[in-house]
């Protein structure tokens, strides 16, 4: 039982790679018993075993040793190099799980204090990586029963059936909440009504358990400071911040619209000339936010509001401004689907990471999926893979081949083979849609 539960683990990919990074001693044994053989053996041999003397042409002894002796030295030695690397090997089998089950608790625990902190995403990778790693049954179970749970409270702001709701925040009350529009992980989204301008609002507020919580509260108010730093009619505007004891609001520009994940499973992609119309405004947003600082780390249809027929880009909870210091190294952060090789890794990103995600919209735009689909930790696999992302055919999606050109130079795995920058792609992309939509 014991000897089929190791062998099952083995198998699993993530544990199969960290035996090998324990068998290093093993490998490196390997290759000096392979050398040894192959190169140094043969000379050491024929030092040891001369040729016969020769006298004016003639060999005094009759019988060169040497080919009996490397026959038995290779009938000895390669087998007893193998049972040694294989010894070593074996012996690197328990030290692995017992390694995996430790990473796999700790990332576990990770993950719980991700979730506290309300940073459902980054809990959801953690999780995802628990569970992979994980060598025992029980310990996989439980890590794969908490990642369905987080990936299901993850859900987008779902609306609601219209909730009445009394109160009002803001100076004077001046924001009087009319009903609930929806409810998501990190908070719940309002219905308001600017009494004093006489507008309708959306208000944003923190989830009573993470309203407490120093790190959710600054991650609120640099969506807040983000939003407010970027003007551009593609981007959300936000009003202004409000504070209610320990319960923040933020109210910004009400889009009754759907999202763009909404519209693509309602349609199951869209026209070419539709896409590169909507991605030219999501890169002009993308570029008023880079050109002040800000890189928003996070873009995905859901993040996309449509406002009539044009788009606004929100959310920006995960946004980055200028030399910012609020993720911590190695952090990972952001949705899975649309992450940038680099921000798999958690290592540092600049706004070339936000152009990917863009690749990968524009992508799902026009084929109805994304670039990788699978579970979590698939999906980070092959985002990070070195291997190229799929291309998109042209001719089986309707599109011209400059539209899949460009879609691919986004998704390119090397940042520094992605476009120049944002404005460069909305030029690009409006002007393959213009043609069309002259036609």
């Amino acid at each position: 039982m014991l000897l089929s539960s190791t062998l099952e683990a083995l198998r699993r990919k993530p544990i199969f790679l960290l035996w090998l990074k324990e068998c290093r001693a093993a490998v490196i044994a390997l290759c000096v018993h392979t050398l040894f053989m192959t190169l140094v053996l043969g000379p050491l041999v024929r030092v040891v075993v001369p040729k016969p003397k020769a006298y004016l042409g003639l060999i005094r002894t009759g019988h060169d040793a040497y080919p009996d002796v490397m026959w038995w030295l290779d009938l000895v030695l390669w087998p007893a190099g193998w049972a040694l690397v294989g010894a070593l090997a074996k012996s690197r089998v328990k030290p692995t799980i017992e390694r995996a089950r430790r990473e796999s608790d700790d990332l576990s625990m990770a993950a719980e204090q991700a979730a506290r902190q309300g940073d459902i995403e980054r809990s959801i990778l953690l999780l995802s990586r628990a569970e992979a790693l994980a060598p025992d049954a029980p310990q996989r179970a439980d890590a794969g029963r908490r990642l369905r749970e987080r990936q299901g409270s993850r859900t987008a702001i779902q609306p609601l059936a219209n909730e009445s709701l009394t109160g009002a925040v803001g100076p004077g009350g001046r924001i009087r909440l009319v009903r609930t529009l929806g409810r998501g992980a990190m908070g719940t989204v309002h219905l308001g009504e600017d009494v004093v301008l006489g507008r309708r609002v959306a208000v944003k507020e923190l989830a009573s358990p993470l309203a407490t919580d120093p790190a959710v509260r600054e991650r609120f108010l640099r969506e807040a400071r983000a939003l407010a730093q970027i003007s551009s009619p593609y981007v959300v505007q936000v009003f202004d911040l409000y504070r209610e004891g320990d319960r923040p609001f933020l109210t910004m520009e009400l889009c009754e619209g759907e999202d763009l994940a909404a519209r693509l499973r309602k349609k199951g992609k869209l026209p070419a000339a539709e896409a590169a119309r909507l991605g030219a405004q999501i890169a002009e947003a993308l570029a008023a936010a880079h050109a002040r600082g800000v890189i928003h780390r996070d873009l995905k249809p859901a993040n996309i509001l449509f406002s009539g027929n044009d788009i606004k880009v929100a959310d920006f909870g995960l946004a980055r401004m200028g030399d910012s210091a609020m993720t911590q190294e190695g952090a990972v952060m952001g949705t899975p689907s649309y992450m940038a090789p680099e921000q798999t890794r958690g290592a540092a990103v600049d706004f070339r990471a936000d152009l990917y995600a863009l690749g990968c919209v524009l992508f799902e735009m026009l084929s109805g999926r994304p670039p990788y689909s699978g579970t979590v930790q698939e999906v980070l696999l092959a985002h990070a893979s070195p291997a190229s992302t799929p291309a998109l055919d042209a001719a089986a999606i309707g599109a011209p081949s400059a539209l899949a050109r460009l879609v691919s130079r986004l998704l390119a795995k090397d940042p520094s083979d992605r476009p120049r920058s944002a404005k460069d792609v909305a030029d690009a992309l409006r002007s393959l849609a213009l043609p069309r939509q002259a036609a």
